[in-house]
């Protein structure tokens, strides 16, 4: 949890994490090898919420608009065809969700092509697959370091995660991987905290404040990556509509069944939630 205007962390959790006391029987572990076994499976000494590399996923499309934007590979109000797969003779490749799950396309859904509004609302991999593909290999590496991919932030508490924008297999980043990386997924991990530390860059209007940890009474440096306005709130209003709009919002409603169809999942009166 981050303070926006002044990128203080207020509250960091990471789990599991071994007993404090040294009793391991309350995991079940009763000896050597099963430590051993649970070590490796759980890894609790490990700080996920810094030290753990994850992919974004679709928290990066936020990221991946105003990108394009900056970069002039998208221009405002602009729609890209919403045909539920990239490739027009793959249709088992470069997929949205709902066409792989339900057949659909989100111009069924919408009734209209996607802007980037639409795109976040509904989540459109096809969408940002696209943004992917143009702004290319080198252009959304630059969109992801932007954004603070590839740095630590030396918070002082340990093993940390830069970041990372490599194939795992040492090959150079290419079209496949620019593609895969517009909905968060192929040669790219970040942290919880990077994700944390993005969404502030947005809701300060594209400025960058390191998120700190200790309060050394030190004014917080401020950078600003040169994102424009509009695209800024485009994708503001986009993820206020992910968690508000009953019947599109990819994240508006809690979906157990024991509960009531749609109920929402952010509830608490007279708060405003962005979300993705």
């Amino acid at each position: 949890v981050l303070e926006v205007a002044t990128g203080d962390i207020l509250a960091m959790v990471s789990t599991p994490v071994p007993p404090s006391d040294g009793d391991w029987s309350r995991y079940g572990v009763r000896d050597d090898e099963q430590k051993r076994r649970y070590l490796k499976i759980h890894t609790p000494y490990v700080n996920r919420a810094i030290a753990m590399p994850y992919p974004p996923g679709s928290v990066a499309k936020a990221l991946i608009l105003n990108g394009a934007a900056k970069y002039g590979k998208y221009k405002q109000g602009r729609r890209i065809d919403a045909t539920g797969h990239l490739l027009p003779n793959q249709t088992g490749k470069y997929r949205s969700w709902i066409y792989k799950t339900q057949g659909l396309t989100h111009f069924d859904q919408l009734e209209r092509h996607p802007d980037g509004v639409d795109a976040l609302t509904v989540s459109s991999n096809v969408f940002f697959f696209t943004l992917g593909r143009e702004l290319g290999a080198d252009l959304i590496s630059e969109v992801y370091q932007d954004f603070g991919v590839g740095k630590a932030y030396d918070l002082g508490i340990g093993q940390e995660w830069a970041g990372s924008l490599k194939p795992f297999n040492g090959v150079a980043l290419n079209i496949e991987h620019a593609t895969l990386m517009g909905i968060g997924q192929g040669p790219v991990t970040w942290t919880p905290l990077h994700a944390a530390d993005a969404y502030a860059t947005i809701a300060r209007q594209g400025y960058r404040i390191p998120p700190k940890l200790i309060v050394d009474g030190r004014a917080p440096s401020v950078e600003s990556i040169d994102l424009p306005s509009w695209s800024i709130q485009d994708s503001l209003e986009g993820l206020h509509e992910v968690v508000t709009n009953r019947r599109l919002g990819s994240g508006f409603g809690i979906r157990y069944v024991e509960l009531e169809p749609h109920t929402p999942t952010f509830n608490a009166p007279g708060i405003q939630v962005w979300g993705k």
